[in-house]
């Protein structure tokens, strides 16, 4: 009996002494002992390590596993990323396995776009007025520079303005550099960026006058041309506060020149005048960025909230003062296909560590995006893509006066399609319609 007894105290023990260490080692918290990094040719397992915030005898779960992937994957040096666990030497030891397929350094981008827009001239002048807006742009880019993971892009824009009574013809060309690891700092971002812009308008019209030399009142045929140059640079520094949020700060100069030139046919002659000016602007902001990707967003939010100060009106309602603007914008997956993104007081700017595209073809401060994925290919041509419907109103001002919202005067709608493809890179064709009214009624 006693030998009976004894066994199965053995026996208790044992499954007692078994139950509490599977316990403790479920409740024991995993730590990375390393992290392995496969797929990556052009790309140093150490630049992904930093990008991942996650190094050894870091305390993992699921969602700090996620969020690591979310970061990469919102990189445009990969195509794809995966991040899991897989056991690790001991228990509560884990080694984290980053897999990725490298995209390649070279991007194009190309964004056809055309906008109508009717416009309400109000009580005081009668009728409504109407133009047209078409522009094309384009952009290289190396995002992998000197095989260190910086961004060096040369854009190029064009587009054309029309009506019935005049029509105006412009462009620009920019150079950008951005530097997402400063000094190999994780946390800091630096983009410098210059551009030179240059406008041409022509308008003629008639009205009545007086001639001086008979007093009698006749048709007066007016022309007026308008050229504009503009220089601009900026520079930005930023700081990664936590996973998603940054603060910044930024100066820009601008080097602003217009000539204007007014011939009448009454008196046969032309007034010119002409204008110079520089302008100084300088912010301060904080953000967060949690969108996963720029172009092809699927989840993640982006904010903006920054005050500013500009050294003439152009920029800021009351230059002795300082300003501030803000904006919100959310993008959810309805479905693996379906897609609404929502944005409040405009496009907020992004941590400025990575490209946004080109041209954006999103109007309005108060807006609403349908996109649907398109499914790609089996020959490859199409690696990506969706088409949209944008609708917007606006515009609804978040600034110091302390108004919130505005005149519902300006509606937008925008279809589009947005595809990635091997031959043509990034690629976006839209159009837009809009009509304005008066702010201001009597």
């Amino acid at each position: 009996m006693k030998f009976k007894r004894s066994v199965l105290y053995l026996l208790l023990s044992g499954t007692i002494q078994i139950s509490a260490m599977a316990q403790s080692n479920e409740d024991r918290p995993v730590v990375i002992e390393a992290v392995d990094c496969h797929g990556n040719k052009l790309t140093t397992c150490e630049f992904i390590k930093n990008k991942l915030r996650l190094g050894a005898t870091t305390v993992v779960s699921d969602e700090k596993v996620q969020d690591a992937q979310l970061r990469l994957s919102a990189l445009s040096d990969f195509e794809s990323v995966r991040v899991h666990l897989e056991k690790g030497s001991d228990v509560g030891k884990a080694r984290l396995v980053v897999e990725v397929v490298e995209a390649s350094p070279i991007v194009t981008e190309l964004t056809v776009g055309a906008q109508y827009i009717s416009f309400d001239n109000g009580e005081f002048a009668a009728g409504t007025e109407h133009y047209w807006h078409e522009s094309i742009a384009g952009r290289l880019s190396n995002q992998n520079l000197f095989g260190s993971h910086k961004i060096a892009s040369l854009s190029l824009l064009a587009h054309h303005f029309s009506d019935r009574d005049w029509s105006g013809v412009g462009g620009s060309v920019s150079a950008a550099y951005i530097d997402p690891n400063v000094l190999g700092m994780d946390s800091m971002f630096m983009l410098v960026n210059a551009k030179y812009d240059q406008f041409r308008q022509r308008a003629e019209s008639a009205v009545d006058d007086i001639d001086p030399s008979t007093g009698m009142l006749v048709r007066n045929n007016l022309a007026l041309r308008m050229e504009a140059k503009t220089l601009m640079t900026d520079v930005i520094v930023g700081y990664r506060v936590w996973s998603y949020s940054y603060i910044f700060a930024a100066y820009g100069h601008e080097w602003l020149e217009s000539t204007s030139e007014v011939g009448s046919s009454l008196t046969a002659s032309t007034q010119t005048a002409r204008h110079k000016d520089e302008l100084n602007v300088f912010r301060f902001g904080v953000g967060w960025d949690s969108e996963d990707d720029r172009y092809f967003p699927t989840q993640g939010a982006r904010v903006s909230v920054s005050a500013y100060r500009a050294s003439a009106p152009a920029y800021c309602i009351n230059c002795n003062e300082v300003n501030w603007s803000a904006a919100y914008k959310q993008t959810w997956s309805l479905t693996p296909r379906s897609i609404i993104t929502a944005n409040l007081g405009g496009d907020p700017a992004g941590a400025q560590d990575r490209l946004q595209p080109v041209l954006t073809p999103y109007p309005g401060d108060l807006g609403i995006t349908y996109s649907r994925v398109l499914v790609a290919d089996h020959s490859g041509s199409m690696r990506r893509g969706r088409w949209y419907v944008h609708l917007a109103g606006g515009p609804v001002e978040l600034r110091n006066e302390g108004r919130v919202g505005g005149h519902p005067d300006q509606a937008y709608i925008a279809l589009g399609i947005r595809f990635e493809s091997r031959v043509f890179g990034l690629v976006d064709l839209y159009a837009t319609g809009s009509r304005l009214w008066p702010r201001v009624r009597y």
